[in-house]
């Protein structure tokens, strides 16, 4: 399938979903948008493939909404910039989170706004040096309204969350691994080989497990104790009927590596 702004590519079990719009620092916009979920069909219905990577070409992982094309959706009626922009955004960060298969983003350099809202649907975060990150939302008059209040308040706390949206300040990667919102940060020239490495581990594990355990995780963030372990309870009841509990085990006996289905 041909794409105008993103790049889909298969490396190894991942499936490579990258934002291909560098003069406009791969901003997000309703063709973006379009094309990102027709690629994330693609990988989804793959069994091959184990793990989507989202990352970006050029100086950008993804600098926000394209405000260009906002203004002239906003310029012709606000429903427009609501229907063809905002729904369709929130579609999409949804899939991400609800997604079987585990989402990494690779950060290879600004995420703002709009791009550090896609992160926070993320599983995992795997950033460069020199990444700078943050909710810019405010120094353009904007919210966050697809979900980055939330998952920022989650993610860093109430005070953290607030700075980062009320300042619309730049942070460091290094910053953001210290304060819970990014997993690990690499040299620019490792950022595929560390992908590529965090990938393979993954596609050794149960692809329903981590799906299950994605599942739980996502739901269970603000569930009382005794409602989590009923949830939880529930799910592996489920799970263990699915034939990979068995294979892992086994494989544990007989001192190999397990050969769990493919969705």
């Amino acid at each position: 399938m041909k794409f105008s702004l993103i790049k889909y590519e298969r490396r190894g079990r991942a499936a490579w979903i990258v934002y291909n719009d560098p003069e406009n620092m791969n901003a997000i916009s309703p063709t973006q948008i379009a094309e990102v979920g027709e690629a994330l069909t693609m990988a989804e219905r793959d069994p091959d493939v184990a793990v989507v990577v989202l990352t970006g070409t050029g100086r950008a992982f993804c600098a926000g909404a394209n405000l260009k094309v906002n203004s002239e959706l906003l310029a012709d009626d606000v429903d427009r910039v609501v229907n063809e922009f905002l729904v369709p955004l929130k579609q999409l960060l949804r899939r991400y989170r609800e997604s079987r298969k585990p989402v990494i983003a690779a950060v290879n350099g600004f995420c703002m706004a709009g791009g550090m809202e896609t992160l926070l649907c993320c599983d995992l975060v795997v950033a460069v040096e020199g990444a700078l990150m943050g909710d810019q939302h405010a120094t353009f008059g904007l919210l966050p309204a697809v979900g980055g209040a939330q998952g920022l308040i989650r993610t860093l706390g109430m005070m953290r969350a607030k700075e980062m949206m009320f300042t619309g300040g730049r942070y460091t990667a290094q910053q953001l691994l210290d304060w819970g919102l990014v997993n690990k940060v690499v040299p620019a020239v490792q950022l595929q080989d560390a992908v590529d490495e965090l990938v393979e581990l993954l596609a050794q594990r149960s692809p329903a497990g981590l799906a299950r355990m994605k599942q739980m995780a996502n739901d269970e963030a603000e569930m009382p104790w005794e409602a989590s372990t009923r949830y939880e309870l529930a799910l592996t009841i489920g799970h263990l009927t699915g034939g990979d509990v068995q294979e892992g085990m086994q494989a544990f006996i007989d001192k190999r590596a397990p050969k769990f289905k493919r969705l």
